[in-house]
């Protein structure tokens, strides 16, 4: 069983007989003993999740209807064998295609919801792949159907999900080459931490360096040691750093002189739309001058969620000309 199986479990146990209903993140596994389980499974529709405060909302609404008897919710889970890689949900995309399907089924009057759960191709869990969940009032056939449909056309627009991908040189190139004025995000999506990655990557760095790269930023980059050895050194002074690569996968650490230009408790709270309020660490932090490029570095791997992890550290979102963070496909500004 699964940890989510495990939690509404108990959860029902100890309030058996009160409707039970879930807000999910769009990149979960939803698995047959949830649905089981659940009167409503509501997932978040966009990407980045800015839009989980509307699906809390909609599970909580969904309660007094069931208590109240005037909604009796179905569920049917509709399994699609395909993994697709994290990608937004902007205009004109997969996930945006996907969305207007999933609002074209919840016009009909009996449908209270219906959700296409990308999952992550990352995980290993035995439910991993793509879902779509369809809840109806009483009409379990409706909801087979329904979801069926909208599994039926995420196959069929499979190939739209595949974003173009090039390399790091190449990435660092075309960020560099944006809009003067304006700030590029260069995005390492294979080293996100809030998806279990180490956060120690140094193949964005690199190629930043390998290029030259002036006014640039790197949020961040985890390693414990380097911030350890910055704090001894203080700021305003130079040392000498290898830094990152400290796991498989996450490339050769970067060898060079660093200037510590400033030192923090890596403590932020998140004031974007994307989990506003919350409390972020990325442990205590130091900001190097390596080359070209201002680097965060952190002792604890975290998503950069947005800028406040840069403001801490005296650097403003808005005046780099190159941002590369660590995180799933956003910073939200």
């Amino acid at each position: 069983h699964t940890e989510p199986d495990e939690l509404l479990r108990a959860v029902r146990q100890v309030v058996a007989g009160v409707p039970v209903t879930a807000a999910l993140d769009l990149h979960g596994h939803v698995t047959p003993a949830m649905v089981e389980l659940l009167d409503g499974a509501f997932g978040t529709e966009v990407y980045p999740h800015t839009d989980t405060f509307e699906r809390g909302h909609e599970a909580m609404a969904l309660i007094p209807r069931v208590v109240e008897g005037e909604v009796r919710p179905t569920i049917h889970v509709e399994r699609v064998p395909l993994l697709v890689p994290p990608t937004t949900t902007d205009a004109g995309s997969f996930g945006a295609g996907a969305n207007e399907v999933c609002a074209k089924v919840e016009e009909h009057p009996d449908v209270l919801d219906c959700t296409l759960f990308h999952g992550s191709p990352y995980a290993d869990v035995p439910d991993v792949g793509v879902r779509v969940v369809v809840t109806t009032d009483d009409d379990p056939d409706l909801a087979e159907k329904a979801a069926r449909a909208v599994g039926t056309w995420v196959w069929a627009h499979r190939e739209d999900a595949l974003p173009p991908i090039t390399d790091p040189v190449n990435a660092a190139r075309a960020a560099l080459a944006a809009t003067p004025g304006s700030t590029a995000l260069l995005v390492d999506v294979g080293d996100n931490p809030g998806a279990g990655a180490p956060g120690d990557g140094t193949a964005v760095l690199r190629a930043l360096l390998d290029i030259g790269a002036e006014d640039v930023v790197v949020a961040t980059i985890c390693d414990p040691d380097v911030v350890r050895a910055a704090a001894t050194a203080g700021v305003g002074r130079e040392l000498d750093v290898t830094l990152g690569g400290r796991h498989a996968g996450s490339g050769e650490p970067v060898a060079a002189p660093a200037y510590v230009q400033s030192l923090s408790d890596g403590r932020v709270r998140i004031d974007g739309p994307l989990l506003s309020g919350a409390d972020v660490s990325f442990g205590p932090m130091a900001r190097l001058r390596i080359g070209g490029a201002d680097v965060l570095v952190s002792s604890e791997a975290a998503p950069t969620y947005g800028p406040e992890v840069l403001a801490l550290h005296g650097l403003d979102l808005a005046r780099a000309h190159v941002v590369a963070i660590k995180g799933p496909a956003h910073i939200a500004a």
